[in-house]
């Protein structure tokens, strides 16, 4: 699996080697990483048992350490991305937070690594990342699966199942970032695959493997520069989240055999909103039972190699977070209107939480540089920022690296 992980990783972990070696005078001896993620389709539904369609991209989170021979639950960690507290120390043996953001993801892997599976050993980490933060790619998980990846090392305790290493980091970020995250980040980041995207059913925790194709489409990624910022217990994300919660409920109530909006069919949600067309949150329930439809046709024209239909998916997925989830921006809105007027795409739209961060395109074979040149070019002169743009393809989750 180390074949196909980007010089630009390697680089990444001789970086963090050199500077673990720079911080704390001895080397690391463990380096473990896990990738970034796009989701290709299925915003917004993980957390009303959805199914969602991710691939792990060539960007990723690096994370190198050593045991300290010293008793107890102690962890010094050094982020080379962080400009604010880039250095902590805490006891992950306790549940309070760190003194900066970014570690209490770190403090929450350690705590219930710790906790749940085997005790750790006081350690020393260094942490490194080429995610864009708040970009929706996924950062977080990133980070919480190498760090895991990097423990099962350390401890010589491997997990049983993908999914049970996915769920801890899950609940790692619940208990001390307080990120109501559904389970994708954490499960394409274990189980992404090269050449294929993911199929992820979230309500049973399982995932298909679902081949990419012979190469005839390129993927971009364009980054808004627009950072979100998701974990916020009283965010805009919780509130949707909470909004499906309240749509289910409105239902159940004509349907009380329901127990989740998987199961609600386009109809059903249709005759509940002529009943309450003033509802706020059968309008965000109506966007997840569409939005789940819309991944199985596009998994279909994936296996068909059916791009113009995939890509008709894109646009329509965008245009029912935009209109009626309403986590899009204004950014966002700009960039999958100039990608509708390039030459060679199939789709675009917005992927991750929302609120800013990226869009995912699917181009022609051969065209994706051109379509860059000119989205940046475009955003540049509409929004007066400049967006960052890159080709990407389906890469390795998650391993352990060579020292």
């Amino acid at each position: 699996r180390m074949a196909d992980l980007t010089p630009e990783v390697l680089a990444l972990k001789d970086s963090a080697k050199q500077a673990f070696h720079g911080k704390f005078g001895y080397d690391a001896t463990i380096a473990a990483y896990a990738s970034g993620r796009v989701n290709l389709i299925g915003e917004h539904v993980d957390y009303a048992d959805g199914l969602v369609f991710p691939f792990s991209i060539h960007l990723g989170t690096v994370v190198v350490g050593k045991a300290r021979e010293d008793a107890g639950s102690a962890c010094r960690v050094l982020s080379l991305n962080m400009k604010e507290n880039p250095y902590q120390e805490f006891d992950f043996s306790t549940e309070g937070p760190t003194e900066a953001k970014w570690s209490d993801y770190v403090k929450g892997v350690l705590h219930f690594f710790h906790k749940d599976r085997t005790p750790v050993p006081s350690l020393d980490i260094c942490v490194i990342s080429n995610v864009p933060l708040g970009g929706g790619l996924s950062s977080s998980a990133s980070l919480e699966v190498a760090l895991a990846t990097f423990l099962e090392e350390l401890c010589q305790k491997p997990f049983q199942t993908g999914a049970e290493k996915a769920l801890l980091c899950q609940k790692a970020e619940h208990v001390f970032p307080k990120m109501p995250c559904g389970i994708m980040d954490q499960f394409i980041a274990v189980h992404g695959k090269v050449n294929h995207a993911c199929l992820i059913d979230c309500r049973t925790n399982t995932s298909t493997a679902i081949h990419m194709g012979e190469g005839a489409v390129e993927f971009v990624v364009t980054n808004s520069n627009v950072v979100h910022k998701l974990a916020n217990p009283d965010g805009e994300y919780a509130k949707r989240k909470k909004s499906c919660s309240e749509s289910l409920k409105i239902l159940q109530s004509t349907n009380p055999s329901l127990t989740s909006l998987r199961d609600v069919t386009p109809e059903m949600i249709q005759s509940a909103i002529t009943a309450n067309p003033d509802s706020l949150d059968l309008k965000r329930g109506y966007h997840v039972v569409h939005e789940i439809q819309r991944v199985k046709d596009a998994v279909d024209a994936l296996a068909k190699q059916d791009y113009s239909r995939l890509g008709t998916l894109m646009y329509q997925s965008h245009e029912s977070l935009r209109d009626l989830f309403e986590v899009s921006c204004k950014e966002l809105d700009v960039l999958v209107e100039i990608a509708r007027g390039c030459e060679g795409v199939y789709g675009s739209r917005m992927t991750g939480g929302g609120f800013g961060g990226c869009t995912i395109t699917l181009v022609q074979k051969g065209k994706g540089k051109e379509f860059m040149e000119k989205v940046l070019a475009e955003y540049k002169s509409k929004t007066g920022i400049d967006a960052v743009a890159f080709i990407t393809s389906a890469s390795t989750g998650t391993c352990v690296l060579p020292l």
